[in-house]
This record gives structure tokens, C-alpha cells and sequence, in this order.
């Protein structure tokens, strides 16, 4: 007859892809003889020193992330630690750990990095596992992404989900740019980027898209452009406009489509500028970033379009 223990360690692996420390087995109230009699009955697969798996489970993906993470050996980082804090998917997010150096283990279909500051990493834990803190894990993307736009989309996304702040992500800098970690060139680098964004008030979605446009021949735009009527009421702020009543709008970084009252606002806001006699045209990170085409394409079509209708009737719209 299974005891309250046997329960509540089968849960635990259960909730570990099968896998368990004997510290954890101790705290439910197995002994040494009883975790080693598992082992010797192979109803326990040791995997390292004190750590095991359940052999009613299969050695899955989750599996591996414990048999590495387990124990303070090491915790999930860089791209995939950024895809279970839900930010940008633009960044690949396999199955990435750093672990302790010189733990040794390796895994198929598990990306392992090493180090020796692991007590640095400010640690979290999402779903039981163990994971690099956002600031960390945002520098940590940056020693493995050459590409700056992707680090600020990275950054963006996470600024945009209230889960850091440019003042902690700086601290992060400063923190770890005296131990002379990885990354720290290209994160000091894409904060400075930002910082000049904001006071420019221009974000990176409507920097590379205009980049495109504009190399595609199109005059350069202006951002952050607030429209108001005739009679001087505010109807939107655009993320890109061009005097001929030409704008842009981006859905960003994040997925905020996915939230009903965000996409209700931003069916209204377009409507309201469109009844004005603005050409708006929508663009998601995805057009902006992998499908240019698209996006110069469809812009210099209506941009044309707009210049053929500015001027032919009285102009409803104005600027601020």
C-alpha cells in the first residue's frame, strides 16, 4: 500500500518529467536505504550523484532540464529562458542551459553553456524550474545574438510586459560588466540605442520599417505623430505618417493582439482615422522583420494611392 510519501514523491517527479533529488526525496520522508533500494530494483535511474529518474517516465525534454538544473547544478538561459518569459518569439528558444562548470553532463536536443557565476544569475522559477532572471537573461541573449534589432525586440517585449525596468536592465550592465561577462558589449550597446529611442520617442519596429521604406524610395516619415479634426479634437497618435496622409501602425513586439480590449482599441483607433480620409496600413513585427517585401510593396502601393487623393477634397485631419 502506497504511503502519503510514495504519493507525494510521485507527484513531485511527475511535476519534474520524472526526474528527483535525493534531497527532495528526503524532505518527503524517503531514506537513504529506501532511495537506494529504488536504484537497486531499477525502479530509479541514476542519472549524477543524488539525482534520479523515475523510470515510469520517459527521459523527455523536460526530464533533461531537471537532470541538469536540479540541485543548484545549473538553471534554463538565454533564448529559451527569454521564450518562458513569454517575450519575443523572433529568437530561437530550443531547449538552453547554463550549468556549473565543469558538471560535465550533456543531452540530446539540450543546448548547454557553462559557467563559473552561477550565484549571479538571480535566479526565478517558472513552472518548478529553475531560470535565469529577465535582466540576466536578456545580457545572456545578448552574447548569443549578433543581430541588435532581435536584442530590441527582445528588450521591448520585456519592457512592454512590465517585467523589467531600463533602470533595472542598467544595473544589470554595471553588475556584470565589471566581471567581464559575455554580452555585455552588445547589451550596453542596444540600452544606449533605446535611451536615444526614447527621447526620440521612436521605436524599433518603426525605425527598421522605416529604414525599409525609405531605401525602398520612399520620403522618410515622421513618428509619433498625433492627428486631431477639424475641430481640434484628438483622434490618434500614429506610429508613422507622411503628410500626404500616408500612416503606418505597428502591433509590437509583443502578442497583444491576443487581448481582446487591445484589439478592440485598435480596430477603433484605425476606423476613426480612416473616416478621416487617411490611408493607414497595418504591419506586424512579423511583415517589418521577415517579410520586407510585403511591407514595401503594400507601402509603396497606397503611398502612391494617397498622393493621387491629397489635395482633391478638403483635408478633415490635422497635426500636433
Amino acid at each position: 500500500m502506497a504511503t502519503r510519501g510514495d504519493v507525494e514523491v510521485l507527484q513531485l517527479c511527475r511535476s519534474q518529467g520524472g526526474v528527483i533529488s535525493a534531497e527532495q526525496a528526503g524532505l518527503k520522508g524517503l531514506s537513504s536505504r529506501q532511495i537506494q533500494y529504488r536504484v537497486n530494483t531499477e525502479q530509479w535511474i541514476r542519472i549524477r550523484r543524488g539525482v534520479y529518474l523515475n523510470a515510469a517516465f520517459p527521459f523527455a525534454e523536460r526530464a533533461k532540464l531537471f537532470a541538469l538544473t536540479i540541485g543548484g547544478a545549473g538553471h534554463a538561459s538565454h533564448r529559451f529562458a527569454a521564450g518562458l518569459f513569454g517575450l519575443d518569439p523572433l529568437l530561437r528558444s530550443n531547449p538552453e542551459v547554463t550549468t556549473r562548470n565543469g558538471l560535465g553532463l550533456r543531452f540530446e536536443g539540450i543546448h548547454v553553456h557553462e559557467s563559473k557565476q552561477l550565484h549571479t544569475a538571480d535566479l526565478t522559477f517558472i513552472d518548478g524550474l529553475a531560470v535565469s532572471g529577465i535582466e540576466r537573461t536578456i545580457m545572456d541573449c545578448c552574447a548569443v545574438t549578433p543581430e541588435r534589432w532581435k536584442i530590441l525586440a527582445l528588450i521591448d517585449s520585456a519592457l512592454a510586459k512590465g517585467l523589467t525596468t531600463p533602470e533595472k536592465l542598467l544595473h544589470c550592465l554595471k553588475l556584470h560588466a565589471r566581471r567581464g561577462r559575455d554580452g555585455t558589449v552588445r547589451f550596453r550597446a542596444a540600452l544606449e540605442f533605446l535611451d536615444q529611442q526614447r527621447r526620440a520617442a521612436i521605436g524599433p519596429i518603426s525605425q527598421k520599417a522605416a529604414s525599409a521604406v525609405v531605401s525602398a524610395g520612399l520620403p522618410k516619415p515622421r513618428h509619433e505623430v498625433r492627428i486631431f479634426d477639424l475641430r481640434g479634437n484628438f483622434v490618434a497618435q500614429v506610429d508613422s505618417f507622411w503628410p500626404n496622409g500616408y500612416v503606418h501602425e505597428y502591433d509590437g513586439f509583443t502578442s497583444h493582439r491576443s487581448r481582446r480590449i487591445a484589439t478592440r482599441k485598435d480596430i477603433e483607433k484605425r476606423a476613426r482615422l480612416r473616416s478621416l480620409g487617411l490611408i493607414v496600413d497595418e504591419f506586424t513585427s512579423e511583415h517589418v522583420f521577415f517579410d520586407t517585401s510585403f511591407l514595401i510593396r503594400t507601402s509603396t502601393e497606397n503611398y502612391s494611392r494617397a498622393e493621387q487623393l491629397f489635395g482633391r477634397g478638403p483635408q478633415l485631419w490635422t497635426t500636433g
